[in-house]
């Protein structure tokens, strides 16, 4: 019975982590990237991980990339 659960756990645990994975955008070579795009996939990473400390970090990370890419 404790053995099932383990499993069903795991399954569980791997399927949100294949579901985030494949929510996350490809990178595409070539693109013209710009602040604003990343902020907006990563947004959209956030909002299906649905934590604000997530919204926090690609925040921080537009920051960066506007005083220091830019």
């Amino acid at each position: 019975m404790k053995h099932k659960k383990n499993v069903a756990g795991l399954a569980l645990a791997l399927t949100v982590i294949a579901l985030l994975l494949s929510a996350a955008p490809l990178p595409v070579q070539g693109a013209a990237k710009t602040c604003e795009d990343s902020l907006n996939k990563c947004l959209f990473v956030a909002s299906i991980v649905g934590s604000p400390v997530y919204d926090l970090f690609c925040f921080e990370g537009y920051v960066f990339c506007k005083k220091y890419l830019e």
